[in-house]
């Protein structure tokens, strides 16, 4: 039971560190990121990891660039959004 948690945990940890660098990269750029730009580039963002971290999608991509791509996408999505939607008040 415990042996098998273990990588599990350690794997999706790994992963979802991209995110949180993608939120802090938003935070640190955009002074005021919007709510709603922040929530659309973490859904982005855990779509992408998703899609190349789960064997069933087959994706091409090797499994390192998953933080990358992760946090690329959750900071470009949420800096987009804050400037279309606008800053929160």
């Amino acid at each position: 039971g415990q042996i098998l948690l273990l990588p599990v945990s350690e794997f999706f940890g790994r992963e979802l560190r991209g995110a949180m660098l993608g939120l802090f990269l938003l935070a640190l750029v955009c002074r005021n990121p919007s709510r709603g730009g922040a929530l659309a580039g973490v859904v982005l963002g855990l779509m992408m990891i998703a899609y190349m971290s789960l064997p069933v999608f087959h994706s091409p991509l090797h499994t390192y660039l998953t933080i990358v791509f992760g946090t690329t996408v959750i900071f470009v999505t949420g800096f987009i959004m804050t400037k279309i939607i606008g800053r929160r008040k």
